[in-house]
């Protein structure tokens, strides 16, 4: 399916199921997110996904992607969420540079802060 922005309408209906089901969404409150959501994530997205400027575009479409094939099953695996927080890291790598810390120790630092952040988003989701 072709993109308009960063997402496809069948990626933006993995995030919204996972929301709702996330979320344990009852009748006419799950009714009202998948309706209004995907039509509202859509219309952001197409608004601004396009007007992103390279390589941020693609990094965010790459992003998007990774997280929609991880939700894509109603289960994230330990292994999604790390190379989902590597990616990440690696990103921020190429493009932040933080004075007076060297290039390795600025890569080691990214990677752990964001392998945390999925562990600890990842303890979050498989626990509810």
């Amino acid at each position: 399916m072709a993109k308009k922005g960063i997402a496809t309408k069948d990626e933006i209906k993995i995030f919204v199921k996972f929301v709702a089901d996330a979320e344990n969404l009852k009748g006419i409150t799950r009714t009202i997110v998948t309706l209004v959501l995907p039509g509202l994530l859509d219309g952001i997205d197409n608004k601004v996904g396009d007007k992103l400027k390279e390589p941020w575009q693609t990094i965010a479409e790459t992003l998007f992607t990774m997280l929609a094939e991880a939700l894509e099953d109603n289960v994230i695996l330990e292994e999604e969420a790390t190379e989902i927080a590597d990616y990440c890291a690696r990103v921020l790598n190429e493009n932040i540079d933080v004075p007076l810390i060297e290039e390795d120790v600025e890569a080691f630092i990214f990677q752990e802060l964001l392998r945390l952040l999925a562990g600890l988003l990842y303890s979050k989701v498989t626990t509810n």
